[in-house]
């Protein structure tokens, strides 16, 4: 059966995408040698960013080459065919970058969290990234329906957001090895379960590496599903991994992931309008500026509000160590961090520990009146 694109092409692309590849490695190795004074923290943000930035753009590259060259769909069957093939060779291109660009990083900093072994680390990026990179392009054919104009395209984001956020179970199981869990985790996972009163349809051990502590809760209300990773049934006692879960709980019903696709949506319209010309370059440039930074800090202030419900039903002071305990079994550092974090959704796990103290002293101080 003939190729949907030129051979010579896929080839041409091949050879671009491990030179890129060859670069993004050297580039993760300097940045991970070059930030080795920082906390384990904010290195690990860095490695998310430096992995998860070239791989993306490469994928969308690639998958906008193949698209572009692919043969015109005479039939339904072939228009199938060449968005298909164009999801695979994008998907395929962003996790061979990321796999190359997180060795380069874990060769140079083999101490930073989670990097235990290397080829389960480079394995774990690399489904990641392909995954989602697969399933944004079969979304092309609307994408390019849609994004004649501003409104369009913050349509369209707005419904591959929500898609990816109702069937996030679905997308972590394709981005990552999973399975169900033996009848002692069961049993375990069950009670703690009850004990936080979440509401999953389904629990999932994350088969990674004993270092890499997750819990998350995924999916809208009434679907979601629990996955939970080995290294944190391993490392966690149950007191622990209760905290953990009432604190995903918590973050769940402040619905903190559809507020991130809302930022995202929000932030796509003045930026389509000013690409487009229909904004100034300054303002368009200020008003974009503008909407991402309010809207991280709305989604920071849902992760406070977050754990303010979870310390009123666990305790501020026994959160706080929880978190302690859960940062210090994932290999983390806990290093006090003042920085403010313009550009991210959640603050430091560091500002957190602190704000959870304070409530805890603010509380006893209040009681302590109120008794006297």
């Amino acid at each position: 059966m003939m190729l949907p694109v030129p051979a010579d092409l896929l080839l041409f692309l091949a050879i671009g995408v491990s030179v890129v590849s060859v670069v993004t490695a050297g580039i993760g190795y300097l940045y991970a040698r070059f930030t080795r004074g920082r906390s384990d923290e904010r290195a690990s943000r860095g490695t998310n960013v430096l992995t998860l930035g070239p791989a993306v753009l490469v994928g969308a590259v690639v998958g906008i080459v193949v698209r572009n060259a692919g043969v015109d769909g005479a039939t339904a069957l072939e228009a199938i065919l060449v968005g298909l093939f164009t999801a695979v060779a994008g998907g395929l291109a962003a996790g061979a970058v990321s796999a190359a660009t997180i060795t380069g990083i874990a060769t140079a900093r083999p101490t930073l969290p989670g990097v235990d072994d290397i080829a389960t680390v480079r394995r774990r990026y690399a489904r990641y990234l392909a995954g989602v990179v697969f399933v944004v392009l079969l979304f092309v054919p609307a994408i390019e329906l849609a994004t004649r104009d501003a409104a369009g395209t913050a349509a369209i984001v707005a419904v591959i957001g929500g898609c990816f956020w109702a069937g996030g179970p679905l997308l972590r199981s394709l981005t990552a090895a999973t399975r169900e869990p033996t009848d002692d985790e069961r049993d375990r996972l069950e009670a703690v379960r009850k004990a936080t009163e979440i509401e999953a349809r389904a629990v999932r051990v994350i088969d990674d590496s004993d270092s890499r502590v997750s819990v998350e809760l995924l999916g809208a209300p009434g679907a979601r599903t629990l996955f939970v990773s080995t290294g944190a049934l391993a490392g966690l006692d149950d007191e622990t991994l209760t905290a953990m879960l009432i604190a995903r709980r918590e973050q769940a019903n402040q619905y903190e992931r559809l507020a991130s696709v809302a930022v995202l949506v929000a932030t796509v319209v003045p930026l389509s309008a000013w690409l487009g010309g229909d904004l100034p370059a300054a303002a368009g440039l200020g008003v974009t500026t503008a909407v991402v930074l309010g809207g991280f800090a709305l989604v920071r202030r849902l992760r406070y509000r977050a754990d303010d419900h979870a310390a009123d039903a666990f305790g501020a002071d026994a959160l706080a160590n929880a978190f302690e305990r859960a940062y210090e079994t994932a290999g983390f550092e806990l290093e006090g961090d003042g920085s403010r974090r313009w550009l991210s959704t959640t603050p430091s796990i560091a500002a957190r520990i602190e704000r959870l103290r304070e409530t805890e002293t603010v509380t006893e101080t209040d009681s302590s009146e109120r008794s006297g």
